[in-house]
C-alpha cells in the first residue's frame, strides 16, 4: 500500500486550523490529489465541560492514534495526503500545559508525551503547521464576548509558550518538518497561500507560479 503523506494543522483556538485544513483539500483535490482530512476530535467529544483537564486531552490523544492508523494501515483505498485538524503536537502541547499548571506529574506527562511519540503512528508524520493567534483576533473569530474556558488571555497566553516549546524540539529533528504561521493579521487565503508556499519550498509540490494553483507532484 502506497504511503499517504501526513500533514497535521496544529496550534492556539479560532487560529484557523479547520478552516486551512479544507481550504489545502480543495486545492489538492482540484490538482488531482486524493485528500482525506481527519476532523478535530475533540468537537465530538462527550466530554466538552471538561476542557481544561487532562482526561479531555486524553481522549482527544487516543482518537487522534486511531484515526492515524486507520488512515495509514486501513484496508480502503490509501489517500495520498491525510491532513489532521489538530492532531498529535496539539496532544503534546496541551501536555506540557498541563504539566505546567501541575495538573501532571512530570513522570506522567513524560509518559503521555512518549506515548504521542510512539513509531508507529508519530513516524508517518511529515509537515507540521503550528498555527497561532492573538487573543483579541480569537475572540474576534469566535465571536466571543466574555473570556471563556479556554479562549482567555491567561490560557492562551501559556498555550502559545507550550506550542512554541514543542516547536522548538521539533525543529531539531529531521522530520517532520515544523513551521510556524502567526495568523493573527492574515485572511484565509493568504494562509492558505503561506502554508503552500511552504509546502512548495520542501520539494513536495512544484507549482506554475501562482502561489496556490495547478499544484502537481515534483519529479
Amino acid at each position: 500500500m502506497q504511503s499517504p503523506i501526513l500533514i497535521e494543522f496544529a496550534g492556539l483556538p479560532a487560529a484557523g486550523k479547520t478552516t486551512t485544513a479544507r481550504n489545502l483539500k480543495r486545492v489538492l483535490s482540484d490538482s488531482g490529489w486524493v485528500v482525506q482530512v481527519i476532523p478535530e476530535p475533540g468537537l465530538r467529544s462527550p466530554l466538552q465541560q471538561r476542557k481544561r483537564e487532562w482526561m479531555f486531552n486524553a481522549w482527544t490523544l487516543c482518537q487522534t492514534v486511531t484515526s492515524v492508523i486507520e488512515a495509514t494501515n486501513g484496508s480502503r483505498s490509501p489517500a495520498d495526503v491525510v491532513i489532521l485538524d489538530r492532531g498529535l503536537i496539539d496532544a503534546m502541547a496541551w501536555i506540557g500545559w498541563y504539566a505546567d499548571r501541575g495538573d501532571l506529574t512530570a513522570s506522567d506527562a513524560d509518559i503521555a508525551t512518549q506515548f504521542a511519540l510512539f513509531h508507529s503512528w508519530f513516524d508517518w508524520v511529515r509537515y507540521v503547521f503550528v498555527l497561532i493567534v492573538g487573543y483579541e483576533t480569537a475572540c474576534e473569530r469566535r465571536q466571543q464576548l466574555r473570556p471563556g474556558q479556554i479562549v482567555n488571555p491567561d490560557t492562551m497566553r501559556e498555550l502559545a509558550a507550550a506550542y512554541t516549546n514543542v516547536s522548538s524540539g521539533l525543529r531539531t529533528q529531521t522530520r517532520p518538518r515544523t513551521y510556524s504561521v502567526d495568523t493573527s493579521d492574515l485572511a484565509a487565503d493568504e494562509v492558505l497561500k503561506a502554508v503552500l508556499r511552504m509546502l512548495c519550498d520542501t520539494g513536495l509540490f512544484n507549482n506554475d507560479g501562482k502561489d496556490n494553483v495547478s499544484l502537481r507532484t515534483a519529479g
